[in-house]
């Protein structure tokens, strides 16, 4: 008797996973977190190497990961494919970043009559719809798909937009609360990092970039540097090698803003809410795709976030007292009058929007929220009759005679 559809493990494909660095691998780890203890899973990690293609077998953050790797994304993808085929029958398959593993999931859910569901993190529609290398494998698996995520309610309805047939749902990240709480700052740390007489000390965690508003950020940092002279912008997580140029350009205009502007390495998990504690702004000025983890950390560290108006972080604190630390994305002059207003208030009522922020990730953001929507959705999703289109064409028979 065939096993029943609904204990059959999930499979989850995902381009990134820890070691894997970003977000995007954060938030795959957090998702097999939660779903491990419910029901049997299998993730495929895929992703570009300088080897052939091939896959192997490792256990990254403490759970077995099939990794598929090859020269291309296409190769990689194909590795995907075969395993999903290969490695089945599952109950469900789920694409995370779909402009990366959109296309394997959705053929190889066709080919094997099994219901997908794909989760949009917001570069993959707001950038890959535009790709052409990628174009076409997205649409194909956004337009098939019995159930799309977006992070974002922005990212539902791009989604919609580029034709989405299935269900679309509104699923938020969420953060670690226990993990991320507030931390006074270090004395020893801020002395080993020179960094005692810097205030106002305003931060971004990730690697910086011109996407994610880097070019946003140091231009309002030299504007606050006239009201605070000692005004330090903390990189942690430094800033991507293509973004370098930025940088560059920007203090060879401004020298007098080098010893301002500070790269601090990336940080693992577990060390980042010291980090956190170390700032008195956090700044996100970027178009946010959907809440960024970052984002979400800082809140719960109960660090005032200055963030643009757009995407997830628009969703999270529309009503919310914190709304008014809310900037149109990429506009220096008014993250620098947002931030300027924001230092200038008292420091109880600062601490407040603080504490406000850590509130909305308790009551909000948990865990515990995002992973029963999924397994809700799981749930719904069992219900989902797949059949495979098959060829209604009778064979040709070969040869085929030539003209007389």
């Amino acid at each position: 008797m065939p096993t029943p559809r609904s204990l059959l493990p999930v499979a989850i494909v995902t381009p990134a996973f820890p070691p894997d660095r970003g977000g995007l691998a954060l938030s795959a780890a957090r998702l097999a977190r939660q779903l491990q203890p419910r029901l049997p899973l299998e993730i495929i990690a895929i992703g570009r190497s300088n080897s052939r293609p091939a896959w192997t077998l490792a256990t990254d953050d403490g759970f077995p990961v099939l990794r598929a790797t090859a020269p291309t994304w296409a190769e990689a993808q194909q590795q995907a494919f075969h395993l999903l085929r290969r490695r089945g029958p599952y109950r469900l398959l789920h694409g995370i970043y779909p402009s990366l593993t959109g296309f394997p999931v959705a053929l190889a859910a066709r080919v094997t009559a099994t219901p997908f569901v794909l989760t949009a993190r917001g570069g993959d529609l707001h950038r890959d719809s535009f790709d052409p290398e990628r174009q076409g494998g997205l649409l194909f698996a956004l337009q098939r798909a019995d159930a799309i995520v977006g992070i974002s309610r922005e990212l539902c309805q791009l989604a919609i937009d580029l034709g989405a047939t299935g269900q679309v749902r509104w699923i938020p990240n969420s953060v670690d609360c226990v993990r991320f709480q507030p931390v006074p700052p270090n004395p020893v740390s801020l002395e080993e990092l020179d960094l005692t007489a810097a205030r106002p000390r305003l931060g971004f965690v990730g690697e910086a970039s011109e996407r994610k508003g880097l070019p946003t950020m140091l231009d309002a940092l030299a504007s606050l540097r006239g009201h605070y002279p000692q005004a330090t912008l903390l990189l942690i997580g430094g800033v991507r090698e293509d973004a370098r140029p930025i940088l560059n350009e920007f203090l060879d205009a401004r020298p007098d803003l080098r010893s301002a502007v500070r790269e601090l390495p990336w940080q693992p998990q577990e060390r980042l809410a010291a980090h956190y504690g170390l700032l008195d702004v956090f700044w996100y000025p970027a178009p946010g795709d959907g809440p960024p983890e970052a984002v979400l950390e800082a809140l719960a560290c109960e660090v005032p976030v200055v963030a643009g108006r757009t995407g997830g972080a628009a969703d999270l604190l529309a009503d919310t007292p914190l709304i008014s630390l809310l900037v149109p994305p990429d506009n220096p002059p008014a993250l620098a009058e947002t931030t300027l207003r924001l230092l200038r208030m008292k420091p109880v009522a600062r601490a407040e929007l603080g504490a406000t922020g850590r509130d909305l990730a308790m009551l909000r953001l948990t865990a515990n929220a995002e992973i029963k929507a999924y397994l809700d959705l799981y749930a719904e999703l069992d219900a989902v009759t797949v059949s495979r289109p098959l060829l209604d064409v009778p064979p040709t028979v070969y040869p085929v005679p030539g003209p007389e």
